[in-house]
């Protein structure tokens, strides 16, 4: 395997504590963990092959 691309992801808050990812053959979910004031969030992100935001249907 090698690297194609470097990409910087910017859509995660500064406060995050966990991003795992869950990869299909062409799209992967980025599940991420992030701290807001005394509330814990937990969002998912879908994106393509590219790391771009998959879009809504």
């Amino acid at each position: 395997m090698n690297t194609v691309a470097t990409v910087k992801l910017d859509l995660y808050p500064e406060r995050t504590y966990n991003i795992d990812f869950i990869a299909y053959p062409d799209h992967f979910f980025m599940i991420y963990q992030y701290q807001k004031g005394n509330i814990l969030h937990c969002m998912t992100v879908k994106m393509d092959a590219d790391a771009k935001k998959w879009p809504s249907r």
